[in-house]
C-alpha cells in the first residue's frame, strides 16, 4: 500500500477531543513519502511520553519513630494516560505530631505504551499554606529510580494535606512527549497537634513491663513514670492543668486535658503505686473540678487491676461521676499486657487486657457519670484510644 517510510520521520501529531488535561487524544498519521494522498490515520501510541506512577516505597515495611503509616478508604483517581491497574489505589497515611518528615518513594512504570524512560516529577501539596515546605519541589528521574521527599511545617497546629506527584516529558530527546502535568502519584500527611493535652501516668517507678512499654507511649503522649501518693498524683494534674489554662505564650491556652491514662496496682475501691494508695473517698478532692480540667470528650484509661469491679459502686464509676468524662477501666480481673508492638513499629500497639488471660470472666467496661457501665471487650488498644480522641479535634 505505501512506499518504504525511509530514514525520514514522517509522523503528523494533533490533538483532538480536549476535555481536560488527563483526557486529551492523539492520533497518529503515516503519510506514503511521495504520495500525500495516500495515508493512514490511527490513535497514537504514547511511545515518546513519560508516564511514571509514584508510590510510597514498601508500605508495609515503613517504620520511623513517631510516625504512623496506615492505608485509608479514600481512592487515588490518576491520570488516565496510565494503565488502568495504575490509575486507582488507596490513598497511604502519615500520622505524626514532627514536624520534619523524611519520606520514601519509588518512580515505577505507569504505561505500557511508554517508551521514554525519563522525565521530570513535580510535587504540589493540596493546600495553600506558607508554613508547609516540600523538598525537593521537583526532580529528574527516570522508571525504577528512589527518592526521598522532605516534609516540613511550622507551627503546632493540625495539618492535613495531600502530596501530589505530576510527570513532564525532559524535552531532552528525540522523542519529545506532548502530555503535561500527567498525574502519577499522591499520599496524604496528618500532621497532628502537638502533644500538650495528652498523658500517662504510672503511679510506679519500677512498673514492670510498663516502664518498657511506656517508651512507645512517649511518642504520643507527656509521660510521667514516676510513683505518686494520693496528693502527688492530684497536684501534678492540678499544676498541668493550670499551665494549659493560663500559659498566654502557648497556642494550647485555654486548652483542657483530653486523655488520661494511669497504670498501677489495684484491688476493688483502690489503687496504689510508690506511695499511699488512692481510695474512693480521695477522688473528689484529688479530681476537683475546680483544679483540674478535663475537656467533655476526655476519655480516661484507668490501668489498674479490678478498678471496674463492683460495677456501679467501684473506683472506675466514681472517677467517672467527679470528673464527668468516660473512664475505661478493667471489672473482675486484673490488668495484663496482651499484644504490644515493637517500639520503632510504624503502627505501634498497646493492648491490655484480663490478667487470668482467655479463661477469665474479666471485661474492660466504659464507665460515664451517672451512667450505666458498657461493656467494651477483653482487650483495649490504649494507643488506637488515643489516635480517636486526637482525630476528634
Amino acid at each position: 500500500m505505501m512506499s518504504s517510510l525511509g530514514n525520514r520521520k514522517m509522523r503528523q501529531k494533533s490533538l483532538i477531543g480536549l476535555t481536560n488535561n488527563t483526557s486529551i487524544q492523539k492520533y497518529m498519521t503515516i503519510k506514503q513519502l511521495f504520495n500525500s494522498s495516500n495515508s493512514l490515520s490511527a490513535p497514537e501510541l504514547d511511545m515518546d511520553e513519560f508516564l511514571p506512577v509514584v508510590r510510597f516505597k514498601k508500605p508495609s515495611e515503613y517504620s520511623a519513630e513517631g510516625e504512623k503509616l496506615a492505608e485509608t478508604d479514600k481512592e487515588a483517581s490518576l491520570s488516565t494516560h496510565l494503565d488502568i491497574d495504575k490509575r486507582k489505589y488507596k490513598i497511604w497515611c502519615v500520622n505524626t505530631e514532627k514536624r520534619k518528615l523524611k519520606l520514601p518513594f519509588t518512580v515505577k512504570k505507569g504505561a505500557k505504551s511508554s517508551w521514554d524512560d525519563n522525565g521530570k516529577i513535580y510535587i504540589k501539596i493540596s493546600t495553600e499554606d506558607a508554613d508547609i515546605t516540600v523538598s525537593p519541589e521537583s526532580l529528574d528521574t527516570k522508571y525504577g529510580e528512589e527518592f526521598e521527599l522532605s516534609i516540613e511545617a511550622a507551627g503546632e497546629v493540625k495539618k492535613d494535606f495531600y502530596v501530589d506527584f505530576y510527570a513532564n516529558d525532559d524535552k531532552g530527546d528525540w522523542n519529545t512527549g506532548e502530555y503535561e502535568d500527567v498525574h502519577c502519584g499522591r499520599i496524604k500527611i496528618r500532621i497532628l497537634r502537638l502533644q500538650k493535652v495528652y498523658y500517662a501516668i504510672s503511679l510506679m517507678s519500677e512498673t514492670d513491663y510498663r516502664s518498657r512499654n511506656l517508651r512507645t507511649f512517649r511518642s504520643y503522649v507527656k509521660v510521667e513514670n514516676q510513683g505518686f501518693n494520693s496528693s502527688g498524683l492530684g497536684n501534678y494534674l492540678a499544676t498541668e492543668s493550670e499551665n494549659l489554662a493560663n500559659n498566654p505564650d502557648s497556642e494550647y491556652s485555654g486548652e483542657e486535658i483530653r486523655y488520661l491514662a494511669i497504670f498501677s496496682h489495684g484491688i476493688e475501691n483502690q489503687i496504689w503505686g510508690d506511695g499511699d494508695s488512692i481510695g474512693k473517698s480521695n477522688i473528689s478532692s484529688m479530681f476537683s473540678s475546680e483544679s483540674i480540667h478535663f475537656s467533655g470528650d476526655a476519655v480516661i484509661f484507668l490501668g489498674a487491676c479490678n478498678g471496674g469491679t463492683g460495677m456501679s459502686s467501684s473506683f472506675a464509676q466514681e472517677l467517672a461521676n467527679t470528673t464527668g468524662v468516660t473512664v475505661i477501666s478493667m471489672a473482675d480481673d486484673g490488668v495484663a499486657p496482651v499484644k504490644e508492638s515493637k517500639w520503632r513499629a510504624s503502627s505501634p500497639e498497646m493492648s491490655y487486657g484480663p490478667k487470668m488471660g482467655k479463661l477469665s470472666m474479666g471485661k474492660f467496661y466504659k464507665f460515664t457519670k451517672g451512667g450505666v457501665p458498657v461493656e467494651i471487650g477483653k482487650t483495649v488498644d490504649i494507643i488506637e484510644l488515643l489516635d480517636t480522641q486526637k482525630a476528634s479535634e
